[in-house]
């Protein structure tokens, strides 16, 4: 299968061409395909070039799938995807001070360019609320699931989630101050 780059169509949608794996479909995804590096993997004795997204593009990326993700019936699948997008967006922020540096300067590449103000301004409006707000249900879960891989006490996590979101959103805030 080649395809050249996110699925489109309506969400939640079933992939075709990978068989029970579901999607949905995040406006401006293609961002992922437009800001990336090459990875060289050994592999069978062999040395193959990886194409993957930048750690920015992903951030953002990360961020606006949590804002698409919509609640199935019960809710229940919906706040477990939520809460690892928040897990995963904490991982990122907690990664250190040289990855965080690397993201804001990578920001700054999407923030020159036009056409990705709008993904910067929703994932901003997408990490608001959690950074700000009392605790939801997938921040409470984000966190419980942090304290019980981390072996951290359950509100401390739940302060790490926000921390973390508080810290991407001003990250993007302030680039897109500068540019």
């Amino acid at each position: 299968m080649n395809r050249s780059g996110p699925f489109g169509g309506t969400s939640p949608s079933l992939v075709e061409e990978q068989g029970w794996l579901g999607a949905i479909v995040v406006e401006r995804a293609d961002l992922l395909a437009a800001f990336t590096r090459t990875l060289t993997v050994s592999l069978a004795g062999r040395s193959l070039p990886v194409r993957v997204p930048t750690l920015d593009a992903w951030a953002v990326s990360k961020a606006l799938t949590y804002g698409a993700r919509q609640a199935s019936a019960s809710g229940e699948l919906s706040q477990k995807k939520r809460a690892k997008d928040l897990l995963y967006l904490r991982d990122l922020v907690f990664a250190g001070g040289t990855v965080l540096k690397q993201v804001a300067a990578d920001i700054t590449d999407i923030a020159k360019d036009a056409r990705w103000h709008g993904s910067l301004e929703d994932a901003i409006s997408m990490l608001t609320p959690v950074a700000e707000s009392g605790a939801s249900e997938e921040v409470t879960r984000a966190g419980l699931e942090l304290a019980t891989r981390d072996s951290l006490p359950g509100l401390a996590a739940v302060a790490e989630i926000r921390s973390a979101a508080r810290e991407l959103r001003q990250v993007v805030v302030d680039v897109r101050r500068e540019c």
